[in-house]
């Protein structure tokens, strides 16, 4: 098992463009070309899979200025990242990209809610990093990830993040050390399978997998022996991440997030300065924070 590493939340460090002229690329007849995208609240793009008339990738959305808008509260993307380039300054995502081979997509979040995005359905091992800023070399990281935590997508990959409505995300889909093909992107909110109240609540996790949801007050969340979602709610919120590899957001409010001895995936990132605090546990824990969130064994 390779090992997974992350960063704490700040500005993204790249690669050096390798090229600046892209190969016309001979594939003979293949399918899923050009980005094809459908949302949940918009209009189909086109129909998913749809065959090419020519051999040659559609690489528009390569450059950070050149993302793909999608949109919706839920959706997905097909594309094909063979030939893509990156940039000087460009994040590496999760940083295990290099050589980078990004596209990029840009979102405006229709909502205030906690959104998963991720690569299940992909024909190589990916990673993807969701970002907010306007310069591909000043980015502020949201999010990013190599494997899928929770187990259910394997070698592609998965994030989890805090959204705020009107609020313009930037998410990059990239390969495992230069890896390239064939990638689907999904974005929706995660299906809460134990709910909270608008009061104060002890959410308790079982041995399975569990998606836990904070509603309102101050919540203590907490997983169990599966590999569990832990979304806190607006209030000041305690959650604990327990055996397994666990994703833990903590949405807005005071809050503290402590992972524990699985690979967690640990953000505090509400854009609110020193207001929560970090910790990963045991593992190779990711964790994602504002400037002045105190952060305790995250690599």
């Amino acid at each position: 098992m390779r090992r997974r590493v992350g960063w704490i939340g700040q500005d993204g460090v790249g690669s050096r463009r390798v090229a600046a002229t892209l190969l016309a690329l001979m594939l003979g007849s293949w399918l899923a070309g050009t980005a094809t995208a459908t949302a949940g609240s918009g209009r189909n793009r086109a129909a998913r899979g749809s065959a090419r008339s020519t051999a040659t990738l559609d690489l528009h959305n390569d450059d950070f200025v050149n993302a793909q808008a999608i949109s919706g509260t839920s959706g997905s993307v097909s594309d094909n990242n063979t030939g893509a380039t990156g940039e000087p300054g460009e994040p590496n995502d999760a940083r295990v990209s290099i050589p980078i081979q990004s596209l990029w997509y840009k979102w405006a979040v229709p909502s205030d809610a906690t959104w998963s995005f991720d690569t299940c359905g992909s024909s190589f091992d990916t990673t993807i990093g969701v970002y907010i800023g306007s310069k591909v070399d000043h980015l502020k990281l949201i999010a990013t990830s190599d494997d899928d935590h929770t187990g259910a997508c394997g070698l592609d990959s998965r994030a989890i993040v805090q959204g705020y409505a009107g609020a313009i995300y930037r998410i990059s889909v990239d390969g495992f050390a230069g890896a390239t093909g064939n990638f689907t992107m999904n974005w929706s909110i995660p299906t809460c399978t134990i709910d909270g109240t608008p009061g104060p609540d002890f959410l308790n996790g079982t041995s399975g997998n569990d998606v836990i949801c904070g509603r309102g007050g101050n919540d203590v969340i907490a997983g169990a022996g599966g590999n569990d979602t832990l979304l806190g709610g607006p209030g000041d919120d305690q959650v604990r991440g327990e055996d397994g590899n666990d994703y833990l957001v903590g949405n807005s409010g005071a809050d503290t997030l402590q992972g524990g001895p699985g690979i967690d995936n640990v953000n505090g990132v509400d854009f609110v300065r020193g207001n929560d605090s970090l910790n990963g546990g045991d593992a190779s824990d990711l964790c994602y924070g504002d400037p002045g969130d105190p952060v305790q064994k995250c690599e």
